[in-house]
């Protein structure tokens, strides 16, 4: 079973795009891998969250990464995935993404 380490390999943070609809999708995945909130606080994925930008760190602590932050020139570095693609092996940016499905979440399986 995969845990938060396998997720980040040697970042010391990786970040989550999810979609709305897909809350307690991530939340759920985020306690199997071992993550805890940042406060310390177990993840209740049927609590759900109003937030669509998550943190995972190399302490096993999961936060939001409000948006200001998110497109900040400064976390420029950090890496970013779309969590539906991520959970089907493909390790491509939120941007990258959109980029190749013109925007339409759902859209065409990358290759």
């Amino acid at each position: 079973m995969q845990n938060y380490k396998d997720v980040l390999k040697e970042e010391e943070r990786v970040w989550f795009e999810i979609d709305p609809e897909r809350t307690e999708e991530f939340l759920t995945w985020a306690k199997e891998i071992g993550l805890t909130w940042l406060n310390g606080e177990e993840i209740e994925p049927e609590n759900g969250a109003n937030f669509f930008h998550f943190s995972v760190t190399n302490q096993g602590k999961l936060a939001n990464v409000p948006y200001f932050v998110w497109i900040a020139e400064e976390f420029e570095n950090v890496k970013k995935y779309y969590f539906p693609e991520y959970k089907k092996g493909n390790l491509i940016s939120p941007k990258d993404f959109f980029k190749a499905t013109k925007g339409k979440i759902g859209g065409n399986d990358l290759k």
